[in-house]
């Protein structure tokens, strides 16, 4: 019954088939060029209040106060004497300032360099900052501002340092270590003509001493090929 209404029959039935056919026809043709349906975007938007809220305050955030820049910090610097420049690692900060007692020597935090007290924290920034915490507001992070005050206030002392400069480092001492002297300081010194670098083994923070633990060398101006430090 099915072949004889679709292949036989009468011509009006076959006339209706043959417009059917072609309804269907058009449709799907239709639905193969129109693409794809476009669908709603994605929500990249952080899922939750909080994290939309926190995220805000990451875009919006300013240093309050704002950090200043090296040329700032050389304002409230006094150059250090020539000649009498001493630099550390981190681990080596305590043995450092007995050898530069010892020595004669000045350092970065040394009174006579922070004449205005800025590493001091008594005043400047640093004093601002503190009290802008302690009033709730929101201020420098110690991982962000702070330590960026700290890196640019100690290139500023490299920068005005003239001379020779001595480095207080551990006997490991690796020269791709993250301190602020392999950082900042001593690419600052680098680019001062005349500078010199001589490097002493001192103890680290956890047993001090003013006492060396070997020979001082120079590593700035070296030899090329041969480890500056």
């Amino acid at each position: 019954m099915t072949r004889n209404i679709l292949f036989g029959g009468s011509a009006s039935a076959r006339s209706c088939l043959h417009r059917l056919l072609l309804v269907l026809l058009f449709c799907g043709l239709a639905g193969l060029f129109s693409g794809p349906v476009s669908a709603a975007p994605y929500d990249t938007s952080p899922a939750t209040p909080r994290m939309r809220k926190r995220l805000s305050t990451i875009q919006k955030r300013a240093p309050n106060p704002p950090v200043p820049s090296v040329e700032e910090c050389k304002l409230h610097i006094t150059a250090p004497p020539t000649n009498k420049m001493l630099f550390y690692t981190g681990v080596t900060g305590d043995s450092a300032e007995l050898y530069a007692d010892a020595n004669g020597l000045t350092l970065v935090s040394d009174p006579s360099v922070d004449t205005d007290k800025w590493l001091d924290g008594s005043a400047g920034p640093q004093k601002e900052a503190e009290l802008l915490e302690e009033a709730g507001e929101e201020t420098w992070d110690i991982d962000v501002e702070d330590k960026q005050f700290f890196d640019n206030f100690c290139q500023a002392v490299a920068e005005l340092s003239t001379g020779r400069v001595t480095v207080a480092v551990p006997l490991d001492y690796q020269e791709f270590s993250n301190s602020v002297w392999t950082r900042v300081e001593f690419p600052a010194l680098k680019l001062i003509p005349g500078v010199t670098v001589f490097a002493v083994p001192l103890a680290q923070n956890q047993n001090p001493g003013a006492v060396p633990l070997g020979p001082e060398r120079q590593i700035w101006p070296c030899e090329e090929g041969v480890p500056s430090a």
